[in-house]
């Protein structure tokens, strides 16, 4: 039986879970998270993450991250709570409020998506995106002045 090569990605991936063991565990299994979901290895993402938060469950980012890798896992439930304990511990962060109002419109939660849109811009007032998703979430029930004022219009 053959093995095959190990490439140069592998390689790298190995080195890092070796180092797992250092007292920088945290930060590595975090990179090593934010690697494993660039390569789209979703459930080895998720592990790393699950890993940060074992050894650091307050870190706002490996909360948001864990959805970020969910969301793209499509197990959009679990993504939007992690978004939401993120944010909790960590609320300024204006792209991560509008992902996860994307993930409530997709979940049909349309009032949360609305709650998410504005705090999105009220965080970033240039955020032209979420002014847009605002915009169209409002005009979708029926708030059309609401709507146009979103969109900057009125």
């Amino acid at each position: 039986m053959h093995r095959r090569a190990m490439s140069s990605y592998e390689r790298a991936v190995n080195a890092v879970e070796t180092r797992l063991r250092s007292t920088e565990a945290l930060e590595s299994y975090f990179q090593l998270g934010k690697l494993r979901r660039d390569h789209g290895e979703f459930s080895a993402a998720e592990r790393a993450y699950r890993e940060v938060l074992k050894l650091g469950p307050d870190r706002s980012g490996a909360h948001i991250m864990l959805g970020v890798t969910l969301r793209d896992a499509e197990r959009l439930d679990e993504s939007v709570h992690h978004y939401s304990v993120g944010l909790t511990l960590h609320p300024g962060i204006p792209a991560a409020q509008y992902n996860r109002a994307q993930i409530y419109s997709q979940l049909s939660r349309e009032d949360e998506a609305i709650h998410g849109y504005r705090v999105a811009v009220s965080a970033e007032p240039t955020f032209a995106l979420a002014q847009e998703m605002l915009g169209e979430a409002l005009g979708a029930r029926g708030r059309l002045a609401e709507a146009v004022s979103a969109l900057g219009h009125g």
